[in-house]
């Protein structure tokens, strides 16, 4: 997000706005607006978020409050359900203003993200910044 960032203008980086984790698009956004839905493995969002403990306000922002009362392999379960449904809202969408992009797939579609938001700029693909590893994957539940 930090180097789209500079290409483009989105969201606050670091969820000041709000807009990160919605369990569904808002009414009537994707008439004026372009959004790029980046998804991952419901496992591997459940690791990432509590491994930086975010699991109890993420869980409130995807709407399962129960997760936040609940903890172990209940609260996992619950957390993941809510992404899975997340993903699957975003997927019901049929919109050319709406890029689903699985985490796995950033760096290969580098040219497809700058195509969708309409980037000129060649820094963009020429400096993409690599793939690092994922920290979550230490973490296995």
């Amino acid at each position: 997000m930090k180097h789209l960032a500079q290409f483009v203008h989105i969201n606050d980086y670091f969820d000041r706005d709000h807009l990160k984790h919605l369990p569904r698009l808002p009414v009537g956004w994707l008439n004026d607006r372009r959004v790029l839905f980046l998804f991952d493995e419901p496992e591997a969002v459940f690791r990432s978020v509590r491994r930086r403990q975010f699991l109890h306000k993420h869980a409130g922002e995807l709407g399962s409050v129960a997760c936040q009362f609940t903890w172990g392999g209940l609260q996992q379960k619950l957390f993941e359900r809510a992404v899975k449904q997340q993903v699957e809202s975003f997927h019901s969408h049929n919109s050319e203003n709406l890029m689903l992009l699985s985490f796995d797939d950033i760096w290969a579609r580098a040219e497809d993200i700058a195509e969708f938001f309409a980037i000129e700029d060649d820094r963009f693909l020429n400096e993409f910044p690599p793939r690092r590893p994922r920290k979550s994957e230490q973490f296995q539940v």
